[in-house]
């Protein structure tokens, strides 16, 4: 699911804005090699790193071995396709930190600053102390540069939403929940690609369901089965921009109480099935679903926003293979 900030997709388990008295050995700022911090191109004019392009190779490389095996990189055209996935995450991370500049919630301000230094703090604590930190930058091939960079990139996000969204889009939100026409109701059931598992085994147990729900059996009955991995109650009631991009269109184009095809997303696979809005749900949850509609406009803006945008790569950027990096 998409839900708030996409940035925390990549993999980095944040522990976001906690309290200022947790205190521990990580007040000092972890130096990064000359290596490491050599600029390797620009993105919506910001610099871009050797050490981010790094991780995101690893990260992408990883997803990719997940995807198609092993020995997918071996492959040049698998290559261009690691550029592509790790190009658009710049793209989604440098749109966030743009607009928010724009706005002027600054990565350079104070707030920023100790909101990222707490986060790291908490991390460090979790962990178990600063050599665990530098064992866990090690291992998801990160420098506790990117990691504030991203921190920080959070940390405006959030102050996006509260210093300027929630005025800017408040009424709207407000006669979008009453309406209700801007909302979809969905079930669905998950199959999620748990690490070692084959991915096309998991997509004909989605295809089962499916195929037993168009036969007459209901989705409510597959809940708390071995074919669904959601621990909620499988219901939700969301606008656009806040699910995943693949969940979301399937659900929007779907008629009431139709069962729509098997939807691949980042973690597994989905059976949807869309239900009527409840009225009562939707006033009962007002305030929830107004925070969810803001975090929608705020995700499709920073997704319009990078769809502008590209990485531009220096001349020792170009020279770079990812697959070799990470």
């Amino acid at each position: 699911m998409k839900a708030f900030g996409k940035i925390l997709c990549i993999g980095i388990a944040l522990v976001l804005l906690l309290s200022s008295a947790i205190c521990c050995a990580s007040g000092n700022k972890i130096a990064s090699t000359k290596e490491e911090s050599r600029v390797v191109g620009t993105c919506a004019g910001y610099d871009v790193r050797y050490e981010e392009l790094r991780h995101l190779a690893y990260v992408h490389s990883e997803e990719m071995k997940a995807e198609y095996g092993e020995n997918v990189l071996d492959d040049a055209s698998f290559e261009r396709e690691l550029w592509a996935r790790v190009e658009a995450s710049l793209c989604e991370h440098y749109a966030i930190l743009d607009m928010c500049e724009d706005a002027g919630v600054k990565r350079s301000d104070r707030l920023t600053k100790n909101e990222v230094q707490e986060d790291v703090d908490a991390v460090v604590l979790s962990l178990g102390g600063l050599e665990e930190y530098k064992v866990y930058l090690a291992e998801t091939r990160m420098t506790d540069a990117v990691y504030r960079l991203y921190t920080a990139i959070v940390s405006c996000q959030y102050r996006y939403y509260d210093e300027v969204a929630f005025e800017e889009w408040e009424k709207e939100a407000y006669d979008a929940v009453l309406s209700g026409e801007d909302f979809v109701h969905t079930m669905s059931i998950f199959v999620r690609n748990d690490a070692g598992e084959d991915v096309e085994d998991n997509r004909k147990q989605a295809e089962f369901v499916r195929a037993e729900v168009l036969g007459g059996k209901t989705l409510e009955s597959f809940i708390g089965t071995k074919y669904n991995q959601d621990m909620s109650n499988c219901e939700y009631h969301f606008p656009r921009g806040y699910m995943d991009g693949a969940y979301e269109d399937e659900a929007f184009s779907l008629a009431i109480g139709e069962v729509g095809e098997v939807v691949e997303t980042d973690e597994g696979f989905y059976v949807i099935q869309r239900l009527a809005t409840d009225e009562a749900y939707m006033q009962n949850h007002m305030e929830t679903l107004i925070d969810m509609y803001i975090v929608g406009e705020m995700n499709l803006m920073f997704e319009e926003h990078a769809t502008t945008l590209s990485f531009e790569p220096n001349e020792y950027g170009k020279s770079l293979v990812l697959h070799t990096m990470s």
